[in-house]
């Protein structure tokens, strides 16, 4: 799910800077119950398609076709109901169902796209999928062509209200227009992907209120009830500091949002419960250190904002056949700690540096042929660079 959050704001950056004279287009499409709608007899030969052994796929079946559901209202039970398509939800067994026959869809999208580094053509997560294609007649109705036979073999059905379509810089509003008519979709300026907003200019402030919004509703939900001091950090700790914690690893959310939650945090922890102000005793800081020294164990938002993006870091050096990571080492290379031309890179590589930079301190490297090497500013002895050991010279 990160890799395809990632995958997406670093494509979009491309919609944001190309000078390409063809624009571009990315459709958003939305699957109407896509759990429940999907066929069986295309499983069944999807699996034929895969060459599983059918002695395998015939347990498989068994497993999903003809289920019959009863349910029990005022202690009794109706009548058996038989289901004709759908996989269940909580079956651990439906996922990977799902994918294989959604992998129709991937064969059918494998010649569109945009190449960077690699073909990205589209992006699927479930019933959330992202198109991207060139901003033509030809290749949308191409594109129109292949979610009509998917949607025919599968007995998928597209939900049509939320279909939206993003178009490059470049492209012009009368083309567009005239290109909205091939698919009969709505022009947006933005979208959300898996709950993070996407768009073709940097997010500011404002583009997170419901998030400060949330917050503050739960404050004054708890500000009217007597709540203990040691109450009040729990419940702090335990619901609000977790909230942006998925928008701040994912997206540069601005660090005034974070610092606008964390004055929250302190005037509900300190102020009294008839809303008069309150003095703080403890710093925040003081708040925030682990309980073994003298704190009270609450995370920073601010402050846990490298270690929750030092993951990706990570994984862009140890999983480097990844797609996101062939498409990033295409694009900027293999050195995380190159700021040279920082104004062109997009939302995804700088998550990846910020990420970086708190991975620095812990990261073990091995010399090679030393061309890299800093004698004074490579940490050597335990956490700190020589250049930064006290020295009496």
């Amino acid at each position: 799910m990160a890799d395809q959050n990632l995958i997406a704001q670093e494509v979009f950056n491309k919609f944001r800077h190309s000078k390409a004279k063809k624009g571009l287009v990315a459709i958003k499409v939305d699957m109407e119950q896509a759990y429940d709608s999907m066929c069986w007899s295309t499983l069944e030969k999807v699996m034929e398609w895969f060459g599983l052994p059918k002695i395998f796929s015939k347990l498989i079946l068994e497993c999903v076709v003809n289920p019959k559901i009863s349910i029990l209202i005022n202690a009794g039970s109706i009548k058996w109901i038989g289901a004709h398509c759908g996989f269940r939800q909580v079956c651990s067994l439906s996922p990977f169902l799902f994918i294989i026959c959604s992998q129709l869809l991937t064969e059918e999208f494998g010649h569109l796209g945009k190449r960077i580094g690699v073909k990205v053509s589209h992006l699927m997560y479930a019933d959330d999928i992202l198109i991207f294609s060139k901003a033509n007649k030809k290749c949308l109705k191409k594109v129109d062509k292949i979610l009509k036979n998917y949607c025919s073999w599968t007995g998928q059905k597209v939900n049509l209200p939320k279909l939206a379509a993003l178009f490059s810089k470049n492209v012009k509003k009368t083309e567009c227009r005239s290109l909205l008519k091939v698919i009969n979709m709505k022009m947006v300026k933005e979208m959300k992907y898996l709950g993070i907003k996407i768009d073709l200019r940097r997010l500011v402030k404002s583009d997170f209120n419901k998030l400060v919004v949330k917050t503050a509703a739960r404050m004054n939900l708890w500000g009217t009830k007597f709540i203990s001091l040691a109450g009040k950090i729990t419940l702090i700790n335990a619901s609000v500091l977790s909230l942006p914690t998925y928008l701040s690893s994912h997206s540069l959310i601005p660090l005034g949002v974070l610092y606008d939650m964390e004055r929250m945090c302190r005037d509900f922890i300190w102020n009294k419960r008839d809303g008069s102000y309150g003095m703080h005793y403890v710093s925040w800081s003081s708040l925030c250190k682990p309980k073994n020294k003298g704190g009270y164990g609450l995370q920073s938002l601010v402050e846990k904002l490298g270690p929750l993006r030092a993951k990706f870091a990570l994984n862009f050096i140890t999983k480097s056949n990844s797609l996101l990571n062939r498409i990033l080492r295409a694009k900027y290379g293999n050195d995380l700690w190159n700021d040279a031309n920082r104004n062109y890179y997009s939302s995804t590589w700088k998550l990846i540096q910020k990420g970086a930079e708190s991975l620095f301190p812990v990261l073990r490297w091995k010399i090679a042929d030393g061309k890299r090497v800093d004698t004074f500013k490579d940490i050597w002895i335990l956490d700190k660079s020589i250049d930064k050991w006290p020295t009496f010279v």
